[in-house]
Parts: C-alpha cells; structure tokens; sequence
C-alpha cells in the first residue's frame, strides 16, 4: 500500500510540473528591472541658484534678485533684494531680506522644487509721512523698518538647470502704520533663474 501511494504521489507531482512548462499561464514569470538613468545628472545643476523676478520689472518698475542655497533636497536658504527704479509711486525705497523654504513633492533626483513654504523677513526703507497722508516734501525723511512673513509657491526645474517659479506671501512690519502709512505688505513674484 505505501508504494501505491508513493507511486500516485510521484505521478501527480509529475503531471503538475509538466503541465506548467507546457501552459504559459502557469510557468513562471520574469521580471525585468529598467533604469531609468534620464535624470541622472540632476544633481549637476549645483546648490546655488539665482533668479530675476520679472514680474517686478514689468509691473513696479523694480530690480528683484534672489540668491538661494539648496542645503538638501527638501530645504534651502536664500536672500531677496529689492529695489524701485526712477520714480515710483509709493514709499518703498529699498528692502532686502533673508528666507526659508521647505519643499513638497520633489523628486529626490532634482531636489528643491515643487511645492515650497516659505517664511521670510525684510529690512524695508520706507519713507516717513508727516501728517499720516502726505510725503515729507521738505527733507528725504525714511525709516528702516522691519517684517516677518510667510508665503507658498511653486517651482519647477529644467534638465539644463534653468528654474522658473511663482509665489504669494503675507507680512507685517513691526512699526507704527501712521508713520509710514501701511502695517503690512503683499510679496508676490513670477521669476526665472539659473542653478549651478
């Protein structure tokens, strides 16, 4: 009786196994893996980038120039300088200011673009009012005023490195707004720039 069943054992293991060489819905599978190598050299592109905010220039007229520092692929400092070109009604004169950006969704190839949060702060040159509506006509009077924000935006990158985004944040300068006749202020920008 064992050999019987050591016999039915041994055939139904053999007809199992020729069967799935012989069916190709039970022979095995194979996998093959695919690099894909397009964004290899990403990181080429260096950790320092510049961009011009044209949007300013087109709109204001002003100069806006950000520097950024891309420490790793979801984070990077960075400094903006601002300024207004010939006659330009309103008070600001100049501002330059340092910031922080965390990145979301990225891809850990390019590192540091998509999605970002930023916060920031500005060192503004304001001109004084003297009665709280007028400009003072009679001498170049101007205050050096501070702020803290925050914003979001987006930014997408180029194989060749060339970066291009858009952003829209809040902040509030730490003076008294009779004096310079605004509490807070509107930072949005549409740049180009360069990684290297």
């Amino acid at each position: 009786m064992k050999k019987f069943l050591f016999f039915i054992i041994l055939g139904t293991s053999s007809f199992v196994f020729f069967a799935q060489e012989k069916d190709p819905e039970l022979s095995p599978i194979k996998v093959e893996i695919v690099k894909n190598s397009s964004f290899e050299n990403a990181k080429a592109y260096g950790k320092h980038e510049i961009s011009i905010d044209f949007f300013s220039a087109l709109v204001v007229p002003a100069i806006s120039v950000s520097y950024e520092k891309i420490l790793n692929i979801g984070n990077s400092v960075g400094v903006n300088l601002f300024t207004t070109l010939g006659s330009y009604d309103n008070d600001y004169n100049f501002s330059v200011g340092p910031y922080y950006r965390l990145y979301f969704l990225n891809r850990k190839d390019y590192g540091s673009k998509g999605f970002f949060v930023e916060g920031f702060s500005y060192l503004t040159s304001l001109d004084v009012r003297d009665d709280y509506s007028n400009y003072n006509s009679y001498e170049n009077s101007y205050a050096m005023v501070f702020s803290l924000g925050a914003a979001v935006g987006k930014k997408w990158i180029s194989r060749k490195g060339f970066t291009a985004e858009y952003l829209l944040g809040f902040g509030r300068y730490f003076i008294d707004p009779n004096e310079v006749g605004q509490d807070s202020l509107l930072k949005f920008s549409i740049s180009v720039g360069k990684r290297f």
